[in-house]
């Protein structure tokens, strides 16, 4: 009685599939284009003393379609201008805080807002890094109002 394991075609067969697994599996995952812009900020006012410690980030989606985020306690001297770059790649945010010159590290703490445009209608994922105090906040959000959420800097 003759078996198929001990055919040549059987063991080829094998190979074939073996290859297409293992292709499969080391596909590289797919990812989306990136999209880099620029957005100045605007103080919107200074922290109080009690609010000096309070360190967060906190983002609300708006009903145009642009995300509202707030820095609140950002180290800031007169005369200087706060900015982020904005880094999408697919359902990844990036925002990258910068506030030039650099401030002093006895730097009166203000409130900062940003306006994000250009996002869908989507969940994302967070990173905001702040470059003047080093320290960072991530998360996830939805970008569909009434969406608000608050998220703690670290570092």
């Amino acid at each position: 009685m003759p078996s198929i394991f001990g055919t040549v075609e059987f063991y080829i067969v094998c190979f074939v599939v073996g290859v297409a697994i293992a292709a499969i599996v080391g596909r590289p995952s797919r990812l989306d284009e990136a999209r880099t812009s620029f957005a100045t900020g605007e103080i919107i006012g200074v922290a109080a003393a009690g609010e000096e410690a309070e360190r967060c980030v906190e983002v609300t989606a708006r009903h145009d379609g642009c995300l509202e985020v707030v820095h609140r306690g950002v180290p800031c001297d007169a005369g200087v201008e706060p900015a982020i770059a904005i880094k999408i790649i697919g359902s990844d945010l990036r925002l990258t805080e910068r506030v030039t010159p650099a401030p002093r590290p006895d730097a009166p703490r203000v409130d900062v807002r940003y306006v994000v445009a250009g996002l869908l209608a989507a969940r994302y994922h967070l990173y905001f890094d702040s470059t003047s105090t080093g320290s960072y906040a991530a998360g996830s959000f939805v970008n569909e109002e009434p969406f608000h959420g608050r998220y703690e800097m670290v570092g």
